[in-house]
């Protein structure tokens, strides 16, 4: 089995792709900045990589599509927003073709069933994202809103790119993978949310940065900095590093991973590392 270039995981939160609270004026702007970062990637000279992508903004796309401007309750109307999740994930790859018209994508849905320990699932899975890397493809992820309960569900896509990640670095199929970015609407974690100066530029334990994270219950998405520090403890433990940025700034990915901008969470070492 060929060897894959480095690999690397980057995920788009719904505000940062549709807007936050629901406005998607600069939506068009928002697809195109990350779609551009996504195609150059892998051209790179120094330290071409192949992306892995895994997209928010499914339900958020299917409000779009059919004109609606209040998200349903998860509590009290759970088929409308299973209706909206299989509206807008046709909507939502059709809006990342527009963008990534140079290169092939493919849409694949996942709950946790898929990415549980030793399934047979979860091993087509892995193959199927390989084999569409081997041909230059761009792999589009998302959670499967259309059919999880709680039972087999993430919750959020950082949880899920975090458990991607980790079912990667566990397989013998791909190269290196070098972390997820996490792209939303914060400048990363701050001591002072209201104050981007604050902003913490790296954190080896995430114990110790707990108490500085009061998500608002009243957000439009469900991912908050909860669900990130989550998806960092995971993706840590498992020595592999995650950062978190604003996806409007240029060249985000980039400008993460250098240290210039947003939140670096830092791999712990791995006993088993040569």
């Amino acid at each position: 089995m060929k060897k894959l270039k480095d690999n690397l995981i980057i995920k788009a939160g719904s505000d940062v792709l549709w807007g936050e609270n629901g406005q998607t004026q600069n939506s068009h702007r928002n697809f195109q900045v990350i779609g551009k970062q996504l195609i150059d990637l892998p051209e790179r000279k120094v330290n071409p990589l192949d992306p892995i992508f895994v997209t928010s903004g499914g339900i958020r796309a299917g409000m779009s599509r059919v004109g609606l401007e209040d998200r349903p309750s998860k509590t009290t109307q759970m088929p409308e927003l299973q209706r909206l999740a299989c509206i807008g994930w046709l909507h939502l790859l059709s809006i990342w073709d527009r963008h990534l018209e140079e290169r092939v994508i493919g849409g694949m849905l996942l709950t946790r069933r898929e990415l549980d320990e030793n399934t047979r699932e979860r091993e087509e899975a892995l193959k199927t994202i390989y084999t569409m890397l081997y041909h230059g493809d761009l792999p589009i992820i998302n959670e499967n809103d259309a059919v999880t309960h709680e039972e087999i569900a993430f919750g959020d896509n950082d949880l899920l790119a975090a458990s991607l990640g980790v079912a990667i670095k566990e397989s013998s199929m791909f190269g290196r993978l070098v972390g997820l970015v996490v792209l939303s609407t914060s400048p990363g974690l701050c001591i002072d949310k209201r104050d981007p100066s604050t902003r913490v530029a790296r954190v080896n334990d995430v114990d110790l940065v707990r108490h500085l994270v009061d998500d608002d219950s009243r957000e439009i998405s469900n991912g908050g900095m909860n669900s990130k520090l989550a998806a960092a403890e995971l993706l840590t433990n498992a020595g592999i590093d995650m950062w978190v940025a604003n996806g409007w700034e240029e060249d985000a990915i980039q400008r993460a991973m250098n240290g210039e901008i947003g939140t670096h969470f830092v791999a712990k070492p791995q006993d088993n590392v040569e």
